[in-house]
């Protein structure tokens, strides 16, 4: 949109050609080390974002609690985090249940690929296993605001911010929807009196490259 808004800006009265091209890519869900996610699928609707800014801000939650600026909050802090691992089971529940139900069917009919038939299977042991760990955090943690605090509840605070950060990770990473097209969109001044071309592309993995350097 910012392309076409400029373009509009440098010739007002002009018009365009405008063409969309598209092609597969590899499915994958990634995470940088400064935490930037990379593979999702981006409509420009500003969901995503909205769904990052909702990640960050859970992991940085996380990571106050019992701080040196927070020490004489911890039971508040705890009741907070119990409410959030409450409203993450009901979504668990019901993306096992609906993985669960995904796998039944491809098994039943049969027609399904033993590549996407695993992928099913997988999905559905991510849903229960995350459950697994809600509820594991949800019997630690529900003496700590009637015991005066982590310490004296017998909860150790790093390792249980550890776990709950690999948590939010998996969690969200079921919330996240992997691309599997990569759309563009290509313009040109009608005076050109030619149509935007684009050179057919084919996206291959390549291993021994980081992420960081094929950026």
């Amino acid at each position: 949109m910012q392309a076409l808004k400029k373009a509009k800006e440098s010739i007002p009265d002009g018009r365009w050609w405008i063409k969309a091209d598209a092609c597969d890519v590899r499915k994958g869900l990634r995470e940088s080390m400064r935490g930037i996610w990379a593979g999702d699928e981006d409509l420009g609707d500003g969901s995503l974002q909205v769904l990052f800014d909702g990640y960050k801000a859970r992991c940085t939650f996380v990571k106050s609690i019992g701080s040196a600026g927070r020490s004489g909050l911890v039971q508040g802090d705890v009741q907070r985090l119990l409410l959030k691992l409450e409203n993450d089971l009901e979504f668990l529940v019901a993306g096992a249940q609906d993985a669960n139900e995904a796998y039944n069917k491809a098994l039943q009919d049969g027609k399904v690929s033993e590549s996407q038939l695993m992928e099913l299977a997988w999905s559905s042991v991510g849903f229960e296993e995350l459950v697994k760990k809600v509820r594991g955090f949800q019997l630690e943690l529900k003496d700590v605001g009637h015991e005066g605090g982590g310490a004296a509840a017998g909860v150790n605070l790093f390792e249980l911010k550890s776990s709950m950060l690999c948590y939010l990770k998996d969690l969200f990473s079921k919330k996240r929807i992997a691309a599997t097209h990569l759309l563009v969109f290509m313009i040109a001044d009608e005076r050109r009196n030619r149509k935007p071309y684009a050179i057919p592309v084919r996206f291959l993995p390549y291993r021994s490259l980081t992420d960081a350097k094929l950026r």
